[in-house]
């Protein structure tokens, strides 16, 4: 029998496979995105400007002082799951991510399992991500005057006008994903950076407290990592996009680790950053106002805390934008295959 290195070995000797004619792969743009193309999606994905002012306010409210060490593990955790990952990516190009993966080496019943989880992930991520895009945005709509009430017919008009632009996004391709989701992306980061200057400030930058743990539990902590693990998990969706990717092989590993390395790190320092700015918050400061618009008024910033709720619908936005295709791309590939060994 021979031994699993000669098998890995004999796979990554195999040609590349040859896609029919009569395959849903072969509607696939194979060899379209460029590196550069493929990371900016991924990153855009997650919402860095976004995440870097709600993650460190969701996970304070959990872990406290401790919320950085929350922020760190999960980090981590993630972390050791994309180095999973990559070794997959990196022998292999599919289009269904780890279900194309998890075909190649297991047996049909973990393809069944992990078909499962990504279905329902992907259900929940869409779910929340358009609740989110609808509820910051008919809060700034309410804010600004636009509407009187945010009655449920104004959530339901919001939700839906928002699907179906994703959808109309999603079924123009790739590209246009790509470069809406790119720039609502960039437009979320100048506002984070101006958030994060007002808050060194106005408070500076507590590292004593912080470094000592005060105040926190072990229960905080871990309701913590839960929480910011939220804000990166599903990043290995990045591996999707193989067949549609140039160098798919060297890549691939790269755009998946972007975001638990990447992200992640300024997803950590940032709440490092904020964690004395949300100490000196009023208590009903977050009650009646998302994170960023809460510090951005603490700050001074009233005209960018006016439009923190867009900034953050538009962020939200951008995320939903790439699970929709995402969702496309399962859809069309009904059985994800694996196109490359």
């Amino acid at each position: 029998m021979e031994n699993p290195e000669t098998q890995i070995k004999s796979r990554s000797d195999v040609l590349p496979a040859t896609v029919s004619s009569d395959t849903p792969e072969r509607h696939l743009d194979q060899g379209h995105l460029s590196g550069l193309q493929a990371g900016g999606l991924a990153i855009a994905t997650f919402g860095p400007g976004v995440g870097i002012v709600t993650v460190p306010a969701f996970t304070w409210m959990a872990a406290g002082s401790g919320s950085w060490l929350s922020v760190l593990l999960a980090v981590l955790g993630t972390s050791l799951v994309g180095i999973s990952i990559v070794l997959f990516a990196r022998r292999s190009v599919g289009t269904g991510s780890l279900y194309s993966y998890i075909g190649e080496s297991f047996k049909p019943w973990a393809r069944v399992v992990t078909a499962s989880g990504v279905v329902v992930g992907y259900v929940f991520a869409v779910a929340g991500l358009l609740a989110g895009t609808g509820t910051y945005l008919v809060s700034f709509l309410v804010s600004e005057g636009v509407v009187g009430d945010a009655g449920d017919g104004v959530y339901i008009a919001t939700y839906v006008i928002s699907a179906a632009i994703a959808a109309m996004f999603a079924i123009r391709g790739l590209d246009a994903s790509v470069r809406v989701s790119v720039s609502l992306a960039l437009i979320s980061v100048p506002v984070a950076v101006v958030v994060l200057v007002g808050a060194i400030r106005n408070t500076g930058i507590d590292l004593t407290s912080q470094l000592s743990l005060s105040g926190s539990s072990f229960g905080g902590v871990t309701q913590g990592v839960a929480t910011a693990a939220a804000f990166l998990v599903m990043f290995e969706s990045s591996a999707a996009l193989a067949a549609e990717t140039r160098s798919p092989r060297k890549t691939i590993p790269r755009v998946v680790m972007a975001v638990p390395i990447g992200l992640g790190t300024i997803f950590a320092l940032a709440t490092v950053v904020q964690y004395a700015a949300l100490n000196a918050l009023p208590a009903e400061a977050l009650v009646n106002a998302s994170p960023p618009a809460a510090l951005a008024r603490a700050a001074g910033f009233d005209f960018l805390a006016e439009v923190a709720d867009l900034v953050v619908a538009l962020g939200l936005f951008g995320q939903h934008l790439f699970c929709c295709h995402r969702r496309v791309l399962y859809s069309v590939a009904s059985k994800p295959v694996v196109l490359q060994r």
